[in-house]
Formats: C-alpha cells, sequence, structure tokens
C-alpha cells in the first residue's frame, strides 16, 4: 500500500487498527509546567502530576494521577495516531476540591449526610500531543490542562512538557 495519507507518510507508517501502535501500554509519566509562571505562579520544571497511564489498543486510555483520591485520581481518555511515532490525547476528569477545612484546620461536615465536604469544581480537559522513542521504551510531548467550572467557563489553564518511560512486567517495583 504507497498511497499518500496527507503528511506524506503511506499506510505501512501507519497502524489503522492500534494493536500495534508504539504508544499501547502501561507508562509512569510526569507534567512538567513550563509557562505558567505569570499566570499562576507556577515555575517552569516543577512536577505538576506523576503517575500511570494505560493506553489500550481500542483508542482508550486511563490515569492514575498523584493527585490526592479525594479530589479525583482516576480519569479516562481517547487518543488518535497522527504520525508513525507520534500520538493525541485527550482526557477528560472530574476536578473535586478535596477535603473543605475550616480557619483552624477543622475538616467541615455536610449538614445532611454528616459526611466530610468535598465539593465538585467541575470537568477538566488535559491535551497531550507526545512522540515515542524509536526504542518505545519511553514517551515525551507537551500537555495542556483545563479546568472548567460547572458551566464551562475556564477557570485555569495550565501548558507544560510530558515524558513518560514504559513500564512491562519486568519492571522494577519503584520507577522513578
Amino acid at each position: 500500500m504507497a498511497f499518500v495519507l496527507g503528511s506524506g507518510l503511506t499506510g505501512a507508517d501507519w497502524d489503522f487498527g492500534h494493536e500495534g501502535a508504539s504508544i499501547v501500554g502501561l507508562w509512569r509519566f510526569k507534567f512538567l509546567s513550563e509557562g505558567n509562571l505569570t499566570s499562576a505562579g507556577i515555575p517552569d520544571g516543577a512536577v505538576l502530576d506523576q503517575g500511570y497511564s494505560a493506553w489500550h489498543s481500542d483508542g482508550t486510555e486511563i490515569m492514575n494521577s498523584g493527585r490526592d483520591p479525594l479530589t479525583g485520581s482516576f480519569c479516562l481518555g481517547a487518543w488518535k495516531q497522527t504520525g508513525r511515532s507520534s500520538f493525541k490525547l485527550s482526557h477528560y476528569a472530574m476536578n473535586w476540591s478535596g477535603l473543605t477545612v475550616d480557619a483552624k484546620g477543622n475538616v467541615i461536615l455536610d449538614p445532611k449526610t454528616k459526611q466530610p465536604l468535598n465539593v465538585l469544581i467541575g470537568p477538566s480537559n488535559i491535551s497531550e500531543n507526545v512522540t515515542v522513542d524509536g526504542d518505545r521504551d519511553s514517551f515525551q510531548g507537551t500537555f495542556t490542562i483545563e479546568n472548567y467550572d460547572p458551566l464551562g467557563k475556564v477557570l485555569i489553564r495550565l501548558t507544560g512538557k510530558v515524558t513518560a518511560v514504559r513500564l512491562t512486567a519486568d519492571s522494577p517495583g519503584f520507577v522513578q
């Protein structure tokens, strides 16, 4: 198959079924801040998040974020291949406030349920554009995180670099 797909790549350069796509697998990722000092006071190179993500052959992805589980540490995404080793991910999450505390540090309870108050702020979207290295053991690229209020207004927009290393059944128990 030698037809052009608009980017100069032939059909042999693409995996239309995702099964053999180089992104499929389990990854240890880090989001590093870049360009957020003026808007959010976050210096370049600061770790915004880290954790594990699994990219599945059906074009879906799941992330176990390093965030406190009370603020929503699992989220889901959908990806597509954009080049021979390049991929685009659109990732969706629910953004929670975490425990609400008063000025003395006491956890505030919901008056009706008597449970700790944890408020839904709104949805979040993480978009990534990444390229897997030739050995298929790491990837890097860029990300944008947008947190929204319940009506769709952007509350904050963060940008940066994402890096990841592949995890396998033979990986050590601790991977930095």
